[in-house]
């Protein structure tokens, strides 16, 4: 999941933070299933909330894990306010 904001006050600076939700299960014990989660990346928009930003950043932190292939779910919260531009 991931949520983007701006400072306090209508600041022009913008952030996006990135958390993975994921189920674990030790190897022995694989019916054992423990929902976790991890933030994977707190970090600086350049620029406005806008999709082109937006994609850079989470395709940046997914290939930094190697997790691309793994993804199965994006979250997208208030999707009408992104724009293209």
């Amino acid at each position: 999941m991931f949520d983007t904001w701006s400072s306090e006050g209508g600041g022009t600076t913008n952030y996006l933070s990135l958390t993975a939700h994921y189920v674990n299960s030790p190897k022995d014990q694989p019916d054992q299933w423990e929902l976790k989660e991890i933030q994977l990346a707190f970090a600086q928009l350049e620029g406005h909330h806008t999709g082109a930003n937006i994609a850079s950043i989470l395709a940046d932190v997914l290939k930094w894990y190697n997790i691309g292939g793994k993804v199965c779910v994006l979250y997208l919260w208030y999707v009408r306010m992104l724009t293209n531009s």
